[in-house]
C-alpha cells in the first residue's frame, strides 16, 4: 500500500470578520504550526488555523482535519 500524501496548510484572519486567508502549504507539522504561532506573537493575525489535509488515493480528494484553531472566536 502507497503512503498516503499529507500536506499542512496554515490559515489566518487578519481582522474581525475577515475571511480566511492560506498563508502557506508543507509537509512539515512543526513547521506549520510554528508559522501560525508566529502570526499571533507578532500581530500579523487575530486568529490562525492549521489544517492536515490527507490525499484519498481512490477518489483524489483530499480530507481536511483541523489541528490547531488559535486566537480570536469566528
Amino acid at each position: 500500500m502507497d503512503r498516503a500524501q499529507i500536506h499542512y496548510e496554515v490559515f489566518s484572519r487578519r481582522k474581525a470578520g475577515a475571511q480566511w486567508t492560506l498563508e502557506q502549504a508543507t509537509e512539515n507539522r512543526t513547521a506549520a504550526i510554528a508559522s501560525a504561532e508566529e502570526l499571533l506573537k507578532e500581530g500579523r493575525a487575530i486568529s490562525v488555523r492549521v489544517t492536515k489535509e490527507t490525499l484519498d488515493p481512490e477518489t483524489r480528494e483530499f480530507q481536511s482535519v483541523t489541528i490547531l484553531n488559535k486566537g480570536a472566536p469566528d
